[in-house]
């Protein structure tokens, strides 16, 4: 669909002064761009399908900065569970038992939840990419759901085994999603013609915080000079502070979101405002996860959103 009118609808609208107004508007669409808002609009020309909206509120759909898809099938299984029994239980756990199809059905009900939740782009740190299979999986599941999203791969490593608990070495893995990664990069669409554009690629880089310094400022310049967005985990009270290590080690900042970021002081919050980089707070997530108290911010124009 190139091209749709919605007609009559009683569109949310705010003044100057935040104040909120629903008056009847007509809102044409055309290549996915709002292209204009008017009372009437006409019906359009013969190519223009025409939606009618009398009966319904139409309003800006919710942006998710930080969001893990596929774990939607799994969420009240871990809703009360602090940080380090997710880890445990959630990725170094239950995901262990999913098999091709599971992530791909897992992803395909979260991108759906999101949207019927109003959510229509969202940044999904997705720690399911494992191998290029999976990766696939997917980017067809998130597809074929309509919503509109960045793809984070995230180098991550099931267990080997759970019972004895033991932990893959993640110095043969690791450079191996980071290739899957730049593979996917080079897809032109990514996954295929079905893409126009709504699915694009990032990097969940939440190793960064444990990877030898010389391979994080390879992959952070890598992914600076490609305009690949990056979301990292930001959580000083279980040793991922990645804002910081970025400062230490003079580590070159990309188009970077820190996710559970909380409480900066006025020297680092004027560091996330000079290089524009985008932080999610999620009260609702931090406060039981024990991440310490969060503290949501606006700055530069843009403000931090829920989990």
């Amino acid at each position: 669909m190139s091209k749709y009118l919605m007609k009559s609808g009683n569109v949310l609208q705010f003044d100057d002064a935040k104040k909120p107004s629903l008056p009847k508007s007509d809102i044409l669409v055309e290549d996915n761009i709002i292209a204009n808002i008017s009372s009437d609009l006409g019906t359009g020309d013969s190519g223009t399908e025409v939606i009618d909206a009398s009966d319904y509120i139409v309003s800006p759909s919710f942006i998710d900065g930080h969001r893990h898809v596929f774990q939607a099938q799994l969420r009240t299984t871990f809703a009360d569970h602090p940080f380090l029994d997710y880890c445990a239980h959630l990725l170094q756990g239950h995901m262990t038992f999913l098999i091709l199809e599971d992530m791909y059905l897992a992803q395909l009900s979260g991108a759906t939840e999101a949207l019927w939740c109003g959510i229509t782009p969202v940044m999904d740190h997705s720690h399911e990419a494992v191998s290029r299979e999976c990766a696939e999986k997917c980017i067809r599941a998130t597809l074929e759901s309509g919503i509109r999203s960045i793809c984070c791969v995230a180098p991550f490593a099931n267990p080997q085994s759970l019972s004895p608990m033991v932990l893959l070495n993640m110095d043969g893995k690791h450079p191996e999603q980071i290739s899957l990664l730049k593979s996917l990069i080079g897809e032109n669409p990514l996954g295929g013609q079905s893409n126009d554009g709504r699915v694009a690629i990032g990097l969940g880089y939440d190793t960064m915080n444990h990877r030898p310094l010389d391979e994080a400022h390879d992959i952070l310049h890598f992914a600076k000079s490609n305009d690949i967005p990056v979301i990292v985990h930001d959580v000083e009270r279980f040793n991922s502070s990645s804002l910081k290590l970025l400062r230490r080690n003079n580590l070159p900042p990309p188009k970077l979101t820190l996710s559970h970021t909380r409480e900066p002081d006025s020297d680092r919050a004027e560091r996330l405002k000079s290089h524009e980089i985008g932080v999610v707070s999620a009260p609702e997530t931090e406060l039981p996860m024990a991440t310490e108290s969060p503290q949501l911010l606006t700055y530069n124009g843009r403000a931090a959103v829920l989990d």
